[in-house]
């Protein structure tokens, strides 16, 4: 314990550089808590360092307290934009406008297995349709696609 608080800046900076790497490995950069704890562990190392701020130990951890939140409230609106999922393309699809031919009944108000390009896919029917179920064999066209989800109309 007398290291630590005899090199107090180079602790800290340690700290920083281990919740770095901590990051990285445990979370990828996805979490946040130790990429801005280490972000502030490094801050408080430098401002020690540098003779900017002599403080006891405990003096800083307050400070550490102090530049770990200042840096969270700077740069989480810059990370926050990688953690914003992407939004579904909806009828972005190739497969929008294709046909296709039942190989299973389809109701309205049930999701349907239908074999189409190989892949099973969940089916409804278009709400806009008008009529509430197909039987397999019947001609559909796909009106929107999403992963592993397709909505159909009757040709």
């Amino acid at each position: 314990m007398n290291w630590v608080i005899e090199n107090l800046a180079l602790a800290w900076a340690a700290v920083g550089v281990l919740l770095l790497i901590l990051e990285v490995i445990i979370f990828g950069f996805g979490a946040g808590f130790f990429l801005f704890a280490g972000i502030g562990a490094l801050i408080t190392g430098l401002l020690i360092g540098a003779g900017v701020a002599e403080v006891s130990f405990d003096q800083s951890l307050l400070l550490f307290s102090i530049t770990s939140v200042i840096s969270t409230a700077i740069l989480w609106p810059f990370f926050k934009k990688f953690q914003t999922p992407q939004k579904s393309q909806g009828n972005g699809t190739d497969y929008v406008g294709q046909t296709f031919i039942l190989s299973n009944p389809l109701h309205r108000a049930t999701l349907s297995d239908q074999r189409f390009v190989g892949t099973n896919w969940k089916t409804s029917l278009d709400p806009l349709a008008e009529v509430d179920e197909l039987a397999p064999g019947q001609l559909v066209r796909i009106v929107s696609a999403e992963v592993g989800r397709l909505v159909v109309t009757p040709t």
